[in-house]
């Protein structure tokens, strides 16, 4: 269990820029080292068909947040939709690391952080 204040403000935000830094690099260095596969997947890709799936993939996250305000608030948690549709788009990067649970502990730290259930 994390307690309280174990790390500073200004530790987790130099933590969190360094992530931010790092991730932005990770990303460059793909797409750069993909380029000529990803400009032949753009030309060959149809805007309705990448629209489409765009709007389901965050009507998915409605749908998820949906089910997430629903279980806390029958644990008598009292929470916004739009709430838990931040915190879970905000953790939804952690979906795709090592680790079946990071996705759920990130939104659940954040929700915990912003003080809407213990």
């Amino acid at each position: 269990m994390i307690r309280k204040g174990i790390f500073s403000a200004k530790s987790l935000r130099l933590v969190r820029w360094f992530y931010l830094i790092a991730l932005v690099a990770a990303l460059g260095w793909l797409f750069w080292a993909r380029r000529l596969e990803l400009s032949a997947l753009l030309q060959s890709a149809e805007l309705f068909i990448v629209s489409v799936a765009l709007l389901l993939s965050i009507g998915q996250l409605v749908v998820n947040a949906g089910f997430w305000t629903a279980a806390l608030r029958s644990l008598g948690q009292e929470i916004q939709l739009s709430t838990v549709f931040k915190a879970s788009a905000q953790s939804l990067l952690a979906r795709y690391m090592p680790g079946s649970l990071w996705y759920t502990l990130g939104r659940a730290s954040l929700l915990r952080h912003q003080q809407h259930y213990s």
